[in-house]
């Protein structure tokens, strides 16, 4: 654009070369100096404002003398809109918070989805809490650590194949010799998901001998020390002192469980809750092993003993009793009983005792004697009689009043019923014939007959 436009255009002075008043002839005017040439407006600028002349000084007036007039800029007063600011204001505020909030959540997230799949990857690599019961695998010929995997997860042994794979790598086993043939043998295997990942490795590649499976049955009442005999001694299963480990010291996570460590005076901290019945034990097995089994068929049973209205434990509170001292009495019920019409009758008696402790403060129960003796002597007393009777030890109820400081067998499903259920009867004594039946008596004077007529029979 030429410069001349950004010029403010002079006024044209008028020149009189005669006075005023003075007569002339007239001339004729002046012909008009031709317009500038306006440039024109395009639509989207409005049009320039029309300038008004301004009178002229007689000198010269600068562009600088011009803008002396205009007002300074920094003079000029901006009214200022607050309430925009404030909301401005208010607004980032929110998003900030909605911003923190987001993440707050997403970490939270994220941290919850993490833990998840941290437990469901440990409990597949050490077989926390798996299913017991073995599953055939068969192992093809030629098979790489990547097949074995597949199929143990097929089968339902592992959950997570690739995480088994990475455990192989991790302990640099890629399935082949030195002569790459594959250290896997073929063959039919019995495989229990309860293997981990240490276990499950390894089982495939050497087999001296077949994985041998055994059955074992433990009698109604039997003692731990009685339970670890068997497993032990007559089917070579894990150790004495892994068993009483696992036994006393080893955490299941049962809450049935809870506060038996913090019970003193016992023998095994576990007695009472093995259940008697009849398993299936790998002969390698570890007593962990074994042990939990066995405490899962004895949580099974406490669930039988609940009712369409109410749980055991409701049955607890109704009786004013713990679960230890309910185990514990079913347990010298199992002692003292042979016959199954029995079981109710000597639970009467025992709680009839436990509701009149000021004429009896002792239960007086002779298996208990039995039990205490054994523990210390480590044989079982055939008869007993004053100096047994009289043996010093907390779990002897004939010399000590109230609960053994526990169970003194591991009792089954009757015996445990009629702890939970026991008979309503009036008698507070009882004594067992020859023929393995119990006689019960009220009264001190009935009990002493009872027993002369037992003494009696047997002499004969």
């Amino acid at each position: 654009m030429d410069d001349n436009t950004n010029r403010r255009p002079r006024p044209r002075r008028n020149v009189d070369s005669n006075a005023q008043g003075s007569a002339q002839p007239s001339q004729p005017p002046r012909p008009a100096s031709p317009s500038r040439p306006v440039p024109p407006t395009s639509p989207s600028q409005p049009p320039r404002p029309q300038q008004v002349d301004m009178p002229v000084s007689d000198t010269n007036d600068s562009e600088q003398t011009r803008l002396t007039d205009i007002r300074p800029k920094a003079q000029l007063k901006t009214p200022v809109r607050k309430e925009k600011k404030e909301k401005k204001e208010s607004t980032g505020m929110l998003s900030g918070i909605f911003k923190a909030l987001i993440y707050i959540t997403a970490v939270l997230l994220v941290s919850v989805v993490a833990a998840y799949f941290i437990i469901q990857f440990a409990n597949d690599v050490f077989a926390f809490v798996k299913p017991e019961e073995a599953v055939e695998v068969v192992i093809p010929e030629d098979a790489t650590v990547s097949d074995v995997a597949n199929i143990l997860g097929d089968r339902g042994v592992i959950k997570y194949p690739t995480l088994f794979k990475l455990y192989a790598k991790l302990m640099d086993e890629d399935g082949v010799d030195k002569d790459g043939n594959s250290v896997f043998i073929a063959g039919t295997y019995e495989v229990s998901p309860m293997n981990n990942y240490m276990q499950l490795l390894p089982f495939f590649m050497e087999r001296a001998r077949p994985r041998e499976v055994v059955w074992v049955t433990f009698p109604e009442g039997a003692s731990i020390k009685e339970m670890i005999d068997i497993l032990v001694d007559e089917y070579g299963i894990a150790s004495r002192e892994a068993f009483e480990s696992a036994i006393n010291d080893y955490d299941y996570g049962m809450d049935f469980l809870e506060g038996l460590d913090a019970l003193e005076g016992r023998y095994y901290r576990l007695e009472g809750y093995l259940f008697p019945d009849t398993y299936q034990f790998y002969t390698d097995s570890s007593a962990e092993t074994v042990v939990y089994k066995m405490l899962l068929n004895f949580r099974d049973k406490l669930s039988y003993l609940s009712t369409s209205d109410k749980t055991y434990k409701d049955r607890l509170e109704e009786l004013g009793m713990t679960l230890d001292e309910v185990v514990t009495l079913a347990s010298m019920i199992e002692w003292e009983v042979k016959y199954p019409i029995d079981y109710d009758q000597v639970s009467s008696v025992f709680y009839n005792r436990l509701r009149d402790k000021a004429n009896f403060p002792r239960f007086d129960s002779d298996a208990t004697t039995v039990y205490a003796i054994m523990m210390e002597t480590g044989v079982r007393p055939e008869t007993l009689g004053a100096a047994e009777l009289a043996f010093d030890n907390p779990y002897n109820t004939r010399k000590y009043a109230g609960y053994p400081p526990g169970a003194i067998s591991n009792p089954g499903f009757e015996a445990l019923y009629s702890a939970f259920y026991p008979a309503k009867t009036k008698y507070y004594y009882f004594i067992a014939q020859s023929n393995g039946y119990n006689l019960y008596a009220r009264t001190l004077s009935q009990h002493n007959a009872n027993v002369a007529a037992v003494r009696k029979e047997a002499n004969k």
